[in-house]
């Protein structure tokens, strides 16, 4: 879909684990190198990277109230600590069996720090938010939108869209929400992927104020 719809930028997940959901993005980039080489040229496309942000140390600490009153929270299965999943060495490990190293690039630590670290000329055409909660959703989103490097059309994938019993009020569907209203994003609701899972297309947006004026 990146390939044939022109749609400029690198391949991003927030969120990584176990590691699996990395391996199949680093195959399918892969696989499309291989076998679109006719879309490649066309649109003149460089080579896509693979960006993986993960702390590394499993969930933050929050005492942010919407995830306090978030039922996975509150039962100890999103506590500090929890979904901590691959070390960064075996995660490179996993996806440089299909990619070249040099185009698989590991953000270590909390998203408050990774995503403004990022060089301005840095543009995503895929994101996968598995952030599980609300703060950290806040953190990728607002991060990248704030310095304009969503490519549009882009697309952003939510793994956590139903968890929290699907309440619009708390995770990934209010840090959505807030973001589509701070943001004035105008995108495409391309529905379900999974069970717990929802896709959009980031059309257009406009970027925060800069505080430095």
């Amino acid at each position: 879909m990146l390939y044939g719809a022109d749609i400029d930028g690198d391949i991003a997940e927030f969120g990584t684990m176990t590691g699996a959901t990395a391996r199949g993005l680093a195959r399918a980039i892969a696989t499309c190198d291989a076998t679109l080489t006719q879309a490649i040229a066309v649109y003149g496309s460089r080579p896509r990277t693979l960006h993986l942000f993960d702390s590394f140390v499993g969930l933050p600490a929050t005492d942010n109230p919407i995830d306090a009153s978030a039922p996975h929270v509150q039962d100890g299965a999103w506590m500090p600590g929890a979904c901590c999943g691959l070390e960064p060495d075996a995660l490179l490990a996993e996806t440089t069996a299909f990619l070249a190293a040099e185009r698989v690039r590991i953000h270590a630590g909390w998203f408050s720090e990774t995503v403004p670290a990022l060089p301005l000329d840095t543009r995503f055409a895929l994101i996968h938010i598995d952030c599980d909660l609300y703060s950290s959703a806040m953190d990728a989103l607002s991060g990248l939108l704030d310095r304009g490097l969503i490519a549009r059309g882009a697309y952003v994938f939510f793994d956590d869209w139903n968890c929290n019993r699907a309440d619009p009020n708390l995770g990934e569907r209010r840090a959505w929400r807030e973001c589509c209203e701070r943001y004035g994003i105008v995108a495409s609701d391309q529905g379900a992927y999974g069970v717990f899972s929802r896709c959009f297309i980031v059309h257009d947006y406009r970027r925060a104020p800069d505080p430095t004026g």
